[in-house]
């Protein structure tokens, strides 16, 4: 501990870490979450990308998004509130994020069938 840890009052509590990032990694490496709740994702979004229409961000990302979150921080005992490490600014990000990477996988081919 240092003199200026008892003196300053203005200390920042929280992760030291990108939240929004961690999330979308255990996203995709967290075993049942993403055989349950994933992968069914990543297929919907590459059947909408294949059939030419919209995926619709609000009605199936965001409610996955929230599932991650709340499971991430039951995981790791985390917080009582799951808003109180991730706000809504913060979910905007993962889901952004995800949809980014995963239609650039999508569109490169990576999730197609091979025979």
């Amino acid at each position: 501990m240092k003199i200026r840890d008892l003196t300053e009052t203005n200390l920042e509590f929280g992760p030291k870490y990108d939240v929004a990032d961690d999330v979308c990694v255990f996203m995709r490496n967290e075993p049942m979450f993403y055989r349950k709740k994933t992968f069914p994702l990543i297929m919907k979004m590459k059947d909408c990308y294949d059939n030419g229409t919209k995926i619709d961000m609000k009605k199936t990302l965001f409610p996955i998004v929230d599932e991650a979150v709340k499971s991430y921080c039951k995981k790791y005992d985390l917080v009582n509130k799951e808003s109180d490490l991730v706000d809504d600014e913060a979910k905007r990000d993962i889901v952004q994020r995800f949809y980014t990477e995963e239609m650039t996988a999508i569109k490169q081919g990576k999730y197609d069938e091979t025979t």
